[in-house]
């Protein structure tokens, strides 16, 4: 049973393009610690998001962003010569949708990857490693986090894993229960 925040658009005929997603460019950058290569995949991809954006925020974090967009993320769009393709669009979101939190939705994961705190110069031992790799990351990309937008994350996180996990009882993990700020 998927929640009220979520619906599934009708499918629609999509044609194949031939590309690799924005993702996978990133890893492939982040391996190899090309780090303006990832800044610069993630800005083309921030940039595309505020291209959808419905109206300004108070801060590019809270710009408020449309239902269908949040699956936009790097794994969901090819890197074209024309710019981003999004694929896999099987959700709408029609709870409150944030820049900031789709940013979130997106560097969480890859900032638990090793590579990723590597490339960012955030040491093993470090206690909070995955949320000092997300403060370096958003500081080069030039963006101050909101702790608006960091609870929305959480409140989507939430909403994503209840749908795909119906049966789990507590869904916010120990890593989201912390603050960027």
């Amino acid at each position: 049973l998927i929640p009220n925040a979520f619906v599934t658009p009708p499918f629609a005929y999509a044609p194949f393009v031939g590309a690799s997603t924005l993702h996978s460019e990133i890893l492939a950058a982040t391996k190899r610690r090309d780090q303006v290569a990832v800044m610069k995949y993630l800005g083309t991809w921030i940039e595309f998001l505020m291209h959808h954006g419905t109206e300004s925020g108070t801060s590019a974090w809270l710009t408020p962003m449309p239902p269908h967009v949040v699956d936009c993320t790097p794994c969901n769009l090819l890197l074209t010569n024309s710019g981003l393709h999004p694929i896999d669009q099987e959700w709408m979101y029609t709870e409150r949708l944030t820049l900031g939190s789709l940013i979130l939705r997106y560097l969480t994961p890859y900032a638990a990857l090793p590579a990723a705190t590597r490339l960012f110069d955030v040491p093993d031992q470090h206690l909070g490693r995955e949320i000092e790799t997300i403060r370096r990351v958003l500081a080069k990309l030039e963006l101050v986090p909101d702790d608006q937008a960091y609870q929305d994350y959480v409140f989507l996180h939430d909403q994503i894993t209840h749908a795909v996990f119906p049966d789990k009882n507590e869904y916010t993990n120990e890593f989201l229960s912390l603050s960027l700020i």
